[in-house]
């Protein structure tokens, strides 16, 4: 909850927030002290990165729940979901990649993938189900970059595990430290660009330390 400091009671009205360079990085309207309605988070260039909308009739088997819409920071949707008080994401999941093109698509239940998921490619191929997903925050070194046509593969580094990963086409060099929270393992593919078969390899739809 948020409080007025003058006499320690909920607040109730409409606020916002501002970066250290003064730029506008979130607002919204709180009622009684809870957020309420409509909540936008924004990037340094002050497109929105993020959409949550906080209804208390909006409920799922009783339980209250909040949506969201994550943005790439050029503007284009990254994902859509629904999440419970406690973090937890609940019910459809989309996902999609930079260009606009969906790139995964499926359902969970208080935090567990449930059932098949779907993934496509960057340019909307339809590729193999999958149900593995992380939404974990993961921090890897790139020990190998691997450009494609359509992809960035890298191999990466995270403590004693050593892996790959996919993202859409970037500048990225070996010896980066990237970081991402939200990926689906795909497992016995192939790729047809760089004709090269990965045991396992982790498709990323954002991933942060780019730049």
């Amino acid at each position: 909850k948020f409080f007025l400091s003058s006499n320690n009671s909920p607040y109730s009205g409409f606020v916002f927030a501002l970066s250290e360079k003064g730029s506008k990085i979130a607002e919204g309207v709180l009622r009684k002290g809870l957020k309420e309605g409509k909540w936008i988070s924004y990037y340094e260039n002050g497109n929105i990165e993020e959409v949550r909308i906080h209804d208390s009739a909006n409920l799922i088997d009783g339980v209250y729940i909040t949506k969201v819409t994550e943005y790439h920071e050029d503007g284009k949707k990254r994902a859509d979901y629904s999440k419970k008080p406690n973090g937890d994401i609940q019910g459809k999941y989309v996902a999609w990649w930079k260009n606009g093109n969906i790139m995964m698509e499926g359902q969970f239940g208080d935090n567990i993938p449930m059932g098949e998921w779907k993934h496509w490619d960057s340019n909307g191929k339809l590729m193999a189900a999958s149900q593995e997903i992380t939404l974990n925050k993961h921090e890897v070194k790139v020990e190998e970059v691997v450009q494609s046509i359509s992809y960035t593969y890298l191999r990466v580094i995270e403590g004693s595990e050593e892996y790959w990963i996919a993202t859409s086409k970037k500048n990225i060099e070996q010896g980066q430290i990237l970081s991402y929270e939200q990926g689906l393992e795909m497992k016995g593919y192939t790729s047809r660009e760089l004709g090269q078969y990965f045991e396992s390899i982790w498709f990323i739809i954002h991933l942060n330390g780019i730049g």
